[in-house]
């Protein structure tokens, strides 16, 4: 915990244009940068861009896809779009506004994917194939050949 403290302070120092300095001035007080740099995640990822956004106010708009964008995302970028926002809503809500984003944008946004994943993981039909009993074909769990009654009767 301590290494990634110490590697976002330098990255808040960095965004708000602070300088490498220890003793440089920061653009708000210590508690702040406190509640920045012990958010959720790692030092690097969206981290410099939310300090960069919060310190120096910049404008983390363009991370968000409108509606139609996000509708027709293909898996894998649907994924990587949603653990963006599972990245940048928890700073949002412990910031409040940030970069012209609140939590009900990225809300939105979150909401839009994940109807997107869903559709396509319902699409492309269940992720393991069902699992029934060997003996008399009932449903039973994946990591079993026989279902409970079988089981019981020797089967």
């Amino acid at each position: 915990m301590a290494v990634a403290l110490t590697a976002k302070w330098q990255v808040a120092r960095m965004a708000a244009g602070a300088g490498p300095a220890a003793d440089a001035p920061w653009p708000v007080d210590g508690p702040t940068v406190w509640r920045l740099i012990t958010l959720p995640g790692a030092p690097d990822g969206l981290f410099p861009d939310i300090a960069a956004a919060f310190l120096a106010s910049r404008s983390l708009t363009g991370l968000l896809r409108p509606g139609s964008e996000i509708a027709s995302l293909p898996l894998p970028d649907a994924e990587t779009y949603a653990g963006m926002l599972r990245e940048l809503r928890p700073a949002l809500l412990r910031l409040g506004e940030v970069g012209g984003l609140s939590p009900a944008d990225t809300a939105a946004a979150e909401a839009a994917v994940v109807r997107r994943l869903n559709e396509l993981l319902a699409g492309g039909g269940p992720l393991s194939p069902p699992s029934v009993c060997v003996c008399c074909g009932t449903p039973s769990a994946p990591w079993e050949e026989h279902c409970g009654q079988c089981r019981c009767a020797g089967g």
